[in-house]
């Protein structure tokens, strides 16, 4: 399972990934805090209303497991660049950074040399899975002509 979030969806995605075990988190200009974004908006939305749902996006990635990608336009005009550089340096041992330059956001579509690696990555865990599941079905038949 690969769990995508993208903009306002990568809090949520962010928790999804830090309850199951996905093989990759890609988050396209994600927010560092629900909270933290919201002060930045926060002269037209009613605060009380919206921080019902803090969605810490941050204490999501510090418990998930798997690899983590975010990708986050400079010239992102909804969600600031500095969020996303801030999640990656917090969680360098984890998250791959790919700064697009001049990018805008929901970059994802645009960013093919990000997205080649991502398929490879998951092309080569499939074959991993696939192997596994082999050599156990080998070691079953193995067994079953034992007993």
């Amino acid at each position: 399972m690969v769990v995508l979030g993208r903009s306002f969806g990568s809090g949520v995605a962010a928790c999804v990934a830090s309850w199951n075990q996905p093989a990759m988190l890609i988050l396209d200009s994600p927010y560092y805090s629900f909270k933290k974004l919201i002060k930045r908006h926060g002269f037209i939305l009613p605060l009380r209303w919206l921080l019902r749902y803090i969605i810490p996006t941050n204490q999501f990635l510090k418990v998930a497991t798997c690899p983590i990608h975010i990708i986050h336009g400079t010239k992102d005009n909804l969600i600031p660049y500095a969020h996303g550089k801030l999640l990656a340096e917090e969680f360098p041992e984890k998250v791959e950074f790919h700064s697009i330059q001049g990018g805008i956001t929901m970059t994802f579509r645009s960013f093919l040399n990000f997205t080649k690696p991502c398929i490879r990555y998951l092309q080569n865990q499939e074959f991993l899975i696939r192997r596994q599941k082999s050599r156990r079905k080998r070691k079953n038949r193995y067994e079953s002509l034992l007993l």
